[in-house]
């Protein structure tokens, strides 16, 4: 449902994949995807082919699963935005923000990706939360290339609001004053690419922009000295725990879920959204091997926790007590 999209069909480790067609424009892609997902799950439901429904939500997703299903639903949540939709949208974000403060509890249960999410859901109403975290595929395990002197690494979405990328340039301009040989390389693919582009060209900084890079990406970051993370909000921040998997240190700002997901001055170190506060946690690992060195061995030792195998058997055990508690409310 994201713009380059085509309509497609697939099946991976005997699941079904289904893509939807995709408009032109983030917005476009986002209503197709709905319209799609919607009509295709009115269509299991009266084939009565699916056992339950997974209901991955967010403020700008309007599937409303409820609508046309009618048997076991779980949504899971990566995200509350919460009041920042005003921040990052205006006044437009009225209508996104009533809409998710009202969706985030509609669910007969939910799974929330950290301890801190799961907190907020039930403060709006949400009853049923599990807390599952998200989890770090293997191969970051047995990844394990050899640092660049003075390269630091971003890796996620680029949406310059959320994941802070304007602070990044700003501390990477900061950090070249002190490190003229520091290089920047940005993994990751979004909306903002072109502008983000744009903007560290006019700023004279080189950056390798290598968008979206699979499994590959594990290997990009490993060859960086310091992740550096530097978001407004995440609900948990899995980036912290894909550099931790691949023994490298993170500079993260403080957001939510931050707590679960590394140790701060252990696995890496946690400041404030401050460019200042950025570039000198960043300098202080790029300068010292030694503080890498033990940080990364503790990081991946920290990143072991958050095994996929383990972390989708607690998924599908949740799945397994609402198929079971829907067939009992059924028959009451």
């Amino acid at each position: 449902g994201f713009p380059g999209r085509s309509d497609a069909e697939w099946e991976e480790d005997g699941i079904l994949f289904r893509s939807c067609p995709a408009g032109s424009c983030y917005a476009a892609s986002r209503l197709n995807y709905c319209r799609f997902a919607a009509k295709r799950l009115g269509e299991l439901a009266a084939a009565g082919k699916c056992d339950i429904a997974v209901d991955d939500t967010s403020a700008f997703s309007v599937v409303a699963p409820w609508r046309v299903w009618k048997g076991p639903l779980v949504g899971i949540v990566h995200n509350r935005i919460g009041k920042r939709l005003f921040r990052k949208m205006g006044p437009l974000g009225l209508p996104f923000w009533l809409w998710e403060t009202w969706m985030l509890k509609r669910h007969p249960a939910t799974i929330a990706v950290s301890s801190w999410l799961s907190a907020q859901l039930k403060n709006l109403g949400a009853e049923n939360v599990h807390v599952v975290r998200n989890g770090v595929d293997e191969l970051a395990f047995r990844t394990d290339e050899t640092p660049i002197e003075g390269r630091i690494a971003f890796l996620g979405r680029i949406d310059r609001f959320q994941k802070g990328l304007d602070l990044l340039l700003d501390a990477y301009e900061l950090i070249r004053k002190e490190m003229p040989e520091a290089s920047l390389q940005i993994v990751g693919d979004g909306r903002d690419l072109d502008g983000l582009r744009r903007d560290a060209e006019r700023r004279g900084l080189p950056v390798e922009f290598s968008g979206w890079m699979g499994d590959a990406r594990f290997a990009a970051i490993s060859r960086a000295s310091a992740i550096v993370a530097p978001s407004r909000f995440e609900g948990f921040p899995l980036v912290a725990v894909e550099a931790a998997a691949v023994a490298r240190p993170i500079v993260m700002t403080r957001v939510d879920g931050l707590a679960e997901a590394m140790l701060d001055g252990e696995t890496g170190i946690s400041v404030d959204r401050d460019p200042r506060d950025i570039a000198r946690a960043a300098l202080r690992i790029l300068r010292d091997g030694k503080l890498r060195e033990t940080m990364g061995r503790a990081a991946r030792e920290f990143a072991k926790r958050f095994d996929w195998d383990a972390i989708a058997a607690e998924q599908r055990d949740i799945y397994e007590r609402e198929i079971a508690r829907f067939g009992r409310s059924d028959r009451a």
